[in-house]
């Protein structure tokens, strides 16, 4: 007989049937799936190998176009190249994780050149002036990077200019003093400073009069006066004497022939004024 024979369905299966060898060798998805979710860790080395040729770029573009701006001041025309860029150099100095790699890479010397003055010793234009001291505010700029630089001396001229605006010379004015602050080691925090009066008393007490007057007077050495202060409820009583009978005036001292002269003088007015003719002919003498 010929008859096919009929495929074992699911249904005309038996219940106890074990499983096709085709459903065995189905390859699972699940590892191929999160296998594709992984990402590589970028490297480091890569990442700071990438930054440090963007910063580098980007301070040989700025040189670029300062020089071709002196160029161009020295043949009498527009020095533009660093006023084209200003927007891109600004855009970098705001993120800040780029700041420490730019100054280590005499970022520095790039921006006092850009402040300074050009050959014909005019100063950039104002924008380039305002956002770049304003971007300089942020920096954390140390004494070593200024001392490489001739960013301080690029600044204190702008300081000087008589026709600088009166923003820019603000900015320029604060830059300056925190840059000496710095240089000198002047302390900042005025909370820290505290008199010495204090520091010897820790619990900030005090000295009342009779104390201090013991001091002054055990001590050998000269105190600077200070001024005293002028709030008194009652009024202290004078130390001179005040009473005009007690200072008797010889004939011969000043204030006595001064006051006889202006008794003359008041005495010679009343007899001028009595001896004056009026319209009737009254006082007239014959």
């Amino acid at each position: 007989m010929s008859e096919e024979e009929p495929q074992n369905s699911p249904q005309n299966s038996p219940p106890n049937s074990p499983p096709s060898s085709q459903s065995e060798e189905e390859p699972n998805p699940a590892p191929e799936f999160f296998a594709k979710k992984k990402r590589k860790r970028p490297n480091t080395l890569d990442i700071e190998e990438e930054e440090e040729n963007m910063v580098d770029a980007l301070i040989k573009d700025m040189n670029k176009a300062a020089e071709d701006d002196e160029e161009a001041n020295r043949n009498e025309l527009p020095a533009l190249n660093k006023l084209k860029m200003l927007d891109r150099v600004l855009k970098f100095l705001k993120v800040s994780k780029y700041h420490e790699l730019f100054l280590n890479m005499d970022g520095t010397f790039v921006l006092g050149r850009w402040l300074a003055q050009l050959p014909d010793r005019s100063y950039p234009g104002t924008p380039i002036r305002k956002g770049i001291l304003e971007a300089i505010q942020d920096l954390p700029i140390t004494t070593e990077n200024l001392r490489k630089s001739d960013l301080g001396k690029s600044v204190s001229a702008i300081h000087h200019n008589p026709n600088e605006h009166v923003e820019i010379k603000r900015i320029a004015k604060n830059l300056i003093e925190k840059w000496n602050r710095m240089i000198f080691e002047i302390e900042t925090d005025y909370s820290a400073l505290e008199r010495p009066e204090m520091e010897e008393n820790p619990r900030h007490q005090e000295l009342n009069l009779h104390r201090l007057l013991n001091q002054e007077s055990t001590s050998q050495q000269t105190r600077i006066p200070k001024a005293g202060l002028f709030d008194f409820k009652v009024k202290p009583a004078p130390k001179v004497a005040s009473d005009k009978n007690q200072q008797a005036l010889s004939s011969d001292s000043t204030i006595a022939r001064l006051k006889k002269k202006m008794q003359v003088r008041k005495r010679g007015k009343r007899t001028k004024v009595s001896t004056q003719m009026s319209v009737d002919g009254r006082n007239l003498h014959i």
